[in-house]
């Protein structure tokens, strides 16, 4: 699965015990306008959000959903960085390192 692949790249980068698994921002899912974070951070003041194909780019309307939810976060002091399921799957490493600086290769970030 793409979110152990992150998991695991997390560790082999000296994260270790460093971060929160499904972390809950402002209220969690429970809470309208709450959310849960596939990875928070809290040093770096960083989420990693995992963007499966068909979760996050096949259903209508996912992708404002997420532009909303960066935009949430961002406007919080967090930086959103969405990581795609084969990015994290072919080359984890790189894409956590990207990510944990903030950059973003994400097709949401690409416009696709």
């Amino acid at each position: 699965a793409p979110e152990f692949a992150v998991f695991q790249a997390l560790n082999r980068l000296g994260f270790r015990d460093r971060f929160e698994f499904q972390s809950s921002k402002f209220g969690g899912r429970a809470t309208r306008g709450g959310l849960v974070l596939d990875f928070w951070i809290p040093s770096l003041g960083v989420a990693l959000l995992i963007s499966g194909e068909y979760w996050h780019y096949e259903r209508a309307g996912q992708v404002a959903i997420d532009l909303i939810q960066r935009q949430q976060l961002e406007s919080s002091g967090i930086t959103a960085v969405f990581i795609d399921e084969d990015d994290a799957l072919q080359n984890a490493d790189f894409f956590v390192s990207d990510a944990l600086r903030g950059i973003d290769h994400s097709k949401l970030t690409r416009g696709f």
